[in-house]
């Protein structure tokens, strides 16, 4: 690996490294190789870096950052995983990085295991809280066609008067013939 002559360039050069695997510094051309130089580049630009002190950094002729600086805007509105790289790599060297990426596989899977039993564990509760509902609802709701009674009471029943208008109901109720 070439010397570290910039702090946030090696920042930024390990973030891309561990996001994207791939070595960052080589003369390799492939896709991956190719689009880890195009996001240093473009997130270096973006902070004020000239091409030509980029370019010294990754071993290549600032005409080359200036290609990159040329096409990448194009290339990420039709590259879903350049986009999604880019913006991994932006938010490490801009401080918001997710640790995730610096887990291992097993941590990983730990992680994905100890989410699952947080999820199991919401899942009863959320069963066991409808459960309440439904028998909360079954004792204190009235049952079929009482609804609109139930709304008349509501509104014409003066606010601490219910429990008259509980005694005069029932007196009445006493003396219907169906």
């Amino acid at each position: 690996m070439k010397k570290i002559i910039n702090k946030e360039f090696g920042v930024l050069h390990e973030a891309i490294e561990s996001i994207l695997h791939v070595e960052l510094i080589t003369t390799c051309r492939n896709r991956e190789n190719v689009n880890a130089r195009m996001i240093f580049s473009k997130i270096l630009l973006d902070k004020g870096y000239t091409t030509v002190a980029i370019a010294e950094y990754l071993g290549k002729t600032h005409c080359t950052i200036v290609h990159y600086k040329k096409r990448f805007d194009g290339y990420i509105l039709n590259d879903k995983r350049l986009k999604d790289s880019y913006e991994s790599a932006k938010a490490v060297y801009f401080g918001s990085f997710d640790p995730v990426f610096d887990m291992s596989n097993k941590e990983l899977k730990d992680e994905v295991f100890n989410l699952r039993k947080t999820i199991k564990s919401l899942e009863n509760d959320v069963t066991e809280a409808k459960e309440y509902l439904r028998e909360v609802k079954e004792k204190y709701v009235w049952k079929g066609g009482f609804d609109g009674i139930q709304e008349l009471l509501h509104q014409k029943c003066p606010i601490g008067e219910e429990t008259n208008v509980q005694h005069a109901l029932n007196s009445y109720l006493n003396g219907l013939r169906y």
